[in-house]
């Protein structure tokens, strides 16, 4: 990794937050809909896919996109 700013930092830890704040307003609503199931497994599938990738990204702004 090379080195970054604090701007560039700082938006890894926004996009993270923003992240759970928007699936806050999108799963609920798609249990209500399907059951708990379906929604809990496709979140632990997305949540391993997107550590996977940020596991192995060597670029800041892809991480920030993940």
């Amino acid at each position: 990794m090379e080195c970054i700013g604090d701007i560039k930092k700082g938006f890894v830890g926004s996009a993270w937050f923003m992240g759970w704040v928007v699936s806050l307003f999108i799963v609920p609503r798609m249990a209500d809909a399907s059951g708990r199931k379906l929604p809990y497994l496709f979140g632990m599938f997305m949540t391993l896919g997107v550590y996977a990738g940020v596991l192995f990204c060597h670029n800041v702004n892809l991480m920030i996109a993940l």
